[in-house]
């Protein structure tokens, strides 16, 4: 039983590699790999000449702020850090926990990054409105910008 199965996957395999060699190939074009001439006529010139930048002006350097807490519930410490900042705020309801810290003369975007690895919050700046949600799963969509049409060239 198994040496007819062999000699039929035999015959058939030997079948199948003829029947691939007895294709025709295909005629070759006169225009095979050549450049379309319209296409060649739309590829703009190099530049010869970069356009000089300005120099970057001088950023103010950041307001610094120093925390010292040990055993404060987080939404104090936000509440107390937007209160001295100057800032509105926005706190998630499921935002909990109890934060130790010892920051000396560090910017606020800083220290928020050291609590949010502390607890499970997300936290952004929108103008003057601090945002704080908690650190969950979400969705999120990022705009790209690219081409839209790709020449062909080939």
């Amino acid at each position: 039983m198994t040496i007819k199965i062999i000699k039929s996957s035999l015959i058939l395999g030997l079948l199948a590699v003829a029947g691939c060699g007895a294709s025709n190939p295909p005629e070759v074009s006169d225009g095979h790999l050549m450049l379309d001439e319209t296409v060649v006529e739309s590829i703009p010139e190099t530049v010869a000449r970069v356009p000089v930048l300005p120099k970057p002006e001088q950023r103010p350097d950041l307001e610094t702020y120093t925390v010292v807490v040990h055993d404060v519930p987080i939404r104090e410490l936000l509440f107390s850090m937007a209160r001295d900042a100057d800032l509105n705020l926005d706190i998630d309801n499921t935002i909990s926990g109890k934060v130790t810290m010892n920051a000396i003369d560090q910017t606020l975007p800083r220290i928020l990054d050291r609590i949010s690895q502390q607890t499970d919050i997300r936290y952004s700046l929108v103008d003057d409105t601090l945002v704080v949600k908690s650190d969950t799963p979400h969705l999120k969509t990022y705009n790209i910008s690219y081409l839209s049409k790709i020449p062909h060239y080939f």
